[in-house]
C-alpha cells in the first residue's frame, strides 16, 4: 500500500495466479490488478495534465497502471493516443518512466481488504487473520519430530537457507531431542530482490571508501594518528551538520569536536534508552551542556516544541544540512515508546524470517527471531568481541563468529533488550550483566574447541572433460591399449614428449633446436622459453618455401581417456576426464577373511552420465558382497588420526586415481600445510 503514497519504489507486478480472484487467498494474481505505482503518480500527471489526473476516478488510474505493467509498447501507445488523445511527446514521457522490478507481498484486491482493518490499529498478521481466517496449517496440526524437505519458494537464497536450516535442526534433534523453542536471526542479504541486494552491496562498498577517506583526513588534517570508529563517525556528523550544532546554532570548530576536552559530543536524536536505535541515522552532534541540561532523554519535539520559534530554527538548520531525509524526520517525530520499539524489533524480524519461521513451525514448537543490530550490541556488551583476539585470530576472518551470534540469539529475551536500553549510555560504572556468571569464559572455551563445517557442493555441473581432443589412430601398444594422437604447441612441450612426435622430420628439427640450447633430451621437465624465441622451420627439398612449425602431433597411449562415439558406434575422438566429482568408499572381506576397504573415483563426466540415465549420482549398491561405507567430495570435512593426542580436522582438497592407486589430498584446518595421505586397498 505504501507504493501508492509515493514512499516506496516497489511496483505491484503480476505474480503466480490463483484460480479465483474472489477466493479465500491473499496470493498475488494477474487478475488482481496492482496498486497504482509511485512512477504513475509522479510522472503521468505531467503527461496528461494535473487537473485531468485529479479528476480521474480511482478505478481508471488503476486501469492505466495495469496498462503500464502488462501491455507491450506498441499496444500501450495505441491506447494512450486513442483513449486519452495524447501527443507523441506525452506518450514518450510515459514510456520513459522507470518501473522497478519486484513483487508486493499481497495483491491489490487483498490490500484493499486489509487496509480498513489495519487502519484500526491491527498488525498485518492480525488483519490477514481477521479478513481471511486462519491459514490451513497441516504441518502445525500434525507436528513432526524432524523437518521434512522444504517447500519450493521464489527466492533462491532463502530456498538454500531452508536446506541448511533443515540440516542443522535435524542434527540437533538427533543429538539432543526436539528443542522447546527456536530463535532465528536472518542475515540482511537475503532480503529484497537481486537488484536491491546488489544496491546494498555497492552502498556498503561506498561507505567503506568514505570511511577510509575520513580516516586519512583525520590523520593528515587533524593529526589523529590512529583514528577510532567514533572519530570517523564524529567527523562524518561534523561534516553533515555543516559544522554547526543543529540544536544551538553554534559553529563547531575543530578543537571543539576533536580536542582533548571536546565541547560537542555525539548525541542520539531519539533517546537510545527509549528507542534502542544506535544506528548512524539516529546520531548527530550536540553541545555537551545543551545535551545534559536541555535536551536530556527527550526527542527534539519533546524538548523544544514548547518554544515554537526555537524549534522552527532547529528544523531550518536541519533542512539546510546534508542530513538524509531518514535522519531529518527524526527531529519532528512526536512519540516514542520502548515497548512498541521492542515489539517492532520482533515484527520486522517476523516479516524478514517469514519463510524460515513458517518452515520450522511444522515441529510444533515456538519460533521467534531477533534483529542483527541487537545481536551485535549484546555481543559487545557481554564482552564476546574480544574472545577471538585472545585466541589469536581476527573475528571477521573466523567462521566460529556465527556460532557466537547464534548463542546470543538463543539467550536473548525482552528483559535483555530493556536492560540494554538502560545500561549502554548510562553513567560510568553501570554494567550490563551476563546471562550467567561464567557465560563469557564458557563461550571462549567452546569457541576454542569448536570445529567449523563447510557446506559441500555436490552439484553435477562444470567442465565434463579437458579441452584437448585425442584422435584414434587404430594402433595399440603391446598391452593392447589404444593409441591416440593429439596436437601440442611447441611452448607446451615437455622433454619426454619429443620422442613421441609422429612426424620424423619435425621430431629431428625439435631435437636439433633443443640440443643447440643445451637441453638434455634424456631429462624431464619443460625446455626453457628461450628455445622457442626464434621461429622453427621445416627443411624440405621439394619446395623452396619454408614451413613454420607452431604445433606438433604426438602419439600416446590413452589408458584414462574417455572415448566419444558417433551414431554408428565408432569412436571419432577421445577426451581426458576433467575434475572428479566424488569418491565412493566400500568395504569387503578378502581371501583371508579380513575386512578391507577400497574406493572408486567418479569423474564429473561419469556423474553426468549417471544423472542423464536417471541413476543415482552416488552409487551405493556394489555386488560381490561389497558394502557401501560413504562418499567423499571436495571440501568434505572429517577427523583424521595423524598420530597426535587428538584427531585433527581435515578438508578434502582433491582426489586422484591412477590404476588401482587412489590418493586423497587433505588440507588441515589448523595447520596450514597440505598433506597427501595415500588411500589403498
Amino acid at each position: 500500500a505504501a507504493s501508492s503514497h509515493g514512499s516506496s519504489n516497489a511496483v505491484a507486478t503480476a505474480t503466480p495466479s490463483c484460480n479465483d480472484p474472489e477466493s479465500n487467498s491473499v496470493s498475488n494474481c494477474r487478475k488482481h490488478k496492482p496498486l497504482v505505482s509511485h512512477a504513475l503518480w509522479t510522472a503521468v500527471p505531467f503527461a496528461i495534465g494535473p487537473k485531468r489526473w485529479d479528476a480521474m476516478p480511482e478505478d481508471e488510474k488503476i486501469r492505466l497502471n495495469g496498462w503500464l505493467v502488462e501491455l507491450e509498447d506498441d499496444e500501450l501507445v495505441t491506447r494512450l493516443k486513442t483513449e486519452y488523445a495524447l501527443d507523441n511527446a506525452q506518450v514518450a514521457a510515459i514510456l520513459r518512466m522507470p518501473l522497478p522490478q519486484g513483487y508486493m507481498s499481497f495483491s491489490r484486491v487483498a490490500i484493499m481488504r486489509l487496509i480498513p482493518v489495519m487502519e484500526t490499529g491491527k498488525l498485518t498478521s492480525e488483519a490477514t487473520k481477521q479478513v481471511y481466517g486462519d491459514k490451513p496449517q497441516s504441518l502445525e496440526a500434525q507436528p513432526t519430530d524432524t523437518l521434512s524437505l522444504p517447500p519450493s519458494i521464489r527466492n533462491p537464497i532463502v530456498q538454500k537457507a531452508l536446506y541448511e536450516v533443515r540440516k542443522v535442526v535435524n542434527a540437533v534433534v538427533r543429538e539432543y531431542g526436539k528443542p522447546a523453542r527456536i530463535k532465528i536471526e536472518m542475515a540482511r542479504d537475503v532480503q529484497g530482490s537481486r537488484q536491491q541486494r546488489e544496491e546494498l552491496h555497492w552502498k556498503q562498498l561506498e561507505n567503506e571508501r568514505r570511511n577510509d577517506e575520513v580516516r586519512k583526513r583525520l590523520q593528515d588534517d587533524i593529526g589523529i594518528v590512529d583514528p577510532t570508529r567514533d572519530d570517523v563517525i564524529k567527523y562524518k556528523l561534523w561534516d553533515e551538520c555543516n559544522r554547526v550544532c543543529p540544536y544551538t546554532g553554534k559553529v563547531m570548530d575543530q578543537s571543539d569536536v576533536f580536542g582533548s576536552q571536546p565541547t560537542f559530543h555525539i548525541e542520539h536524536i531519539l533517546p537510545y534508552d527509549r528507542s534502542l536505535d544506535d544506528s548512524y541515522m539516529n546520531k548527530t552532534l550536540c553541545e555537551a551542556g545543551e545535551n545534559i541540561h536541555v535536551k536530556k532523554s527527550q526527542t527534539p519535539y519533546e524538548a523544544y516544541s514548547h518554544d515554537l520559534q526555537r524549534f522552527e530554527q532547529i528544523l531550518e538548520r536541519v533542512n539546510k544540512s546534508k542530513m538524509p531525509y531518514a535522519k531529518r524526520r527524526r527531529f519532528w517525530q512526536q512519540e516514542i515508546d520502548l515497548d512498541k520499539q521492542i515489539e517492532r524489533e520482533l515484527n520486522d524480524t517476523r516479516y524478514i524470517c517469514a519463510e524460515v519461521a513458517r518452515y520450522l513451525m511444522q515441529l510444533g514448537i515456538a519460533v521467534r527471531g531477533t534483529r542483527g543490530k541487537i545481536t551485535s550490541e549484546l555481543r559487545h556488551q557481554w564482552g564476546l568481541d574480544g574472545i577471538f583476539a585472545e585466541l589469536g585470530v581476527r573475528r571477521d576472518e573466523d567462521h566460529r563468529r556465527h556460532a557466537v551470534d547464534a548463542l546470543i540469539v538463543g539467550v536473548t529475551d525482552n528483559d535483555h533488550l530493556r536492560r540494554l536500553a538502560v545500561s549502554k549510555y548510562a553513567a560510568l560504572g553501570a554494567r550490563f550483566t551476563m546471562p550467567w556468571p561464567a557465560f563469557r569464559d564458557q563461550t571462549r572455551e567452546k569457541v576454542r574447541t569448536m570445529n567449523v563445517s563447510h557446506r559441500v557442493c555436490r552439484k553435477v555441473s562444470g567442465a565434463l572433460h579437458k579441452e584437448t581432443n585425442y584422435g584414434p589412430t587404430g594402433l595399440k601398444d603391446e598391452k593392447g591399449q589404444p593409441i591416440y594422437a593429439y596436437r601440442k604447441r611447441l611452448e607446451d612441450l615437455t622433454v619426454p614428449m619429443v620422442e613421441k612426435i609422429v612426424d620424423p622430420v619435425v621430431r629431428d628439427r625439435v631435437r636439433e633446436r633443443l640440443r643447440s640450447c643445451g637441453v638434455d633430451l634424456n631429462g624431464s621437465g619443460k625446455p626453457p622459453k628461450e628455445a622457442w624465441k626464434e621461429p622453427l622451420y621445416m627443411r624440405t627439398v621439394k619446395s623452396p618455401k619454408q614451413i613454420l612449425i607452431k604445433k606438433v602431433r604426438i602419439r600416446e597411449v590413452g589408458s584414462n581417456l574417455i572415448p566419444l562415439d558417433d551414431s554408428s558406434g565408432n569412436t571419432y575422438r577421445a577426451v581426458a576426464p576433467g575434475n572428479n566429482h566424488h569418491i565412493e568408499i566400500f568395504e569387503y572381506t578378502d581371501r583371508n577373511a579380513k575386512p578391507r576397504r577400497d574406493g572408486r573415483v567418479v569423474t564429473m563426466f561419469d556423474a553426468t552420465q549417471r544423472s542423464q540415465r536417471g541413476e543415482p549420482v552416488v552409487r551405493t549398491d556394489y555386488a560381490d558382497g561389497k558394502r557401501f561405507v560413504c562418499s567423499l567430495a571436495k571440501n568434505e570435512m572429517f577427523m583424521v588420526d595423524m598420530g597426535s593426542a587428538n584427531p585433527e580436522l581435515h578438508r578434502v582438497e582433491k582426489m586422484t586415481q591412477s590404476g588401482n592407486s587412489i590418493s586423497i589430498v587433505l588440507r588441515p584446518e589448523v595447520v596450514k600445510l597440505n598433506e597427501t595421505v595415500p588411500f589403498h586397498n
